[in-house]
């Protein structure tokens, strides 16, 4: 009977460890992006994801790129247009 909640016990503790290393590999492009989010939500349109982990989450990595490079693309040019009016306006 010892020998059966040895090997349950065993068998629980694998399972939890297995479990722990699963939730963080799947975690872990999430948070990735939600940071990339967070920094473009910031003005840092240049930031992106490592496309990797499961299919869906890769797919969303550069799915998520690609509107941060378009995003950069629209933006880069007003950005560049107000720093040459602040420029013109100040005299320098």
């Amino acid at each position: 009977m010892a020998a059966n909640n040895e090997v349950g016990l065993i068998g629980v503790g694998l399972a939890t460890v297995f479990a722990v290393l699963f939730a963080r590999v799947t975690t872990r492009p999430i948070i990735a992006l939600s940071g990339a989010a967070r920094r473009v939500t910031l003005g840092d349109y240049a930031a992106r994801v490592d496309p990797s982990g499961a299919v869906e989450l890769s797919g969303l990595a550069s799915d998520f790129n690609r509107m941060g490079e378009t995003i950069q693309k629209l933006i880069e040019p007003s950005l560049a247009l107000s720093a040459a009016a602040r420029t013109v306006s100040h005299g320098d």
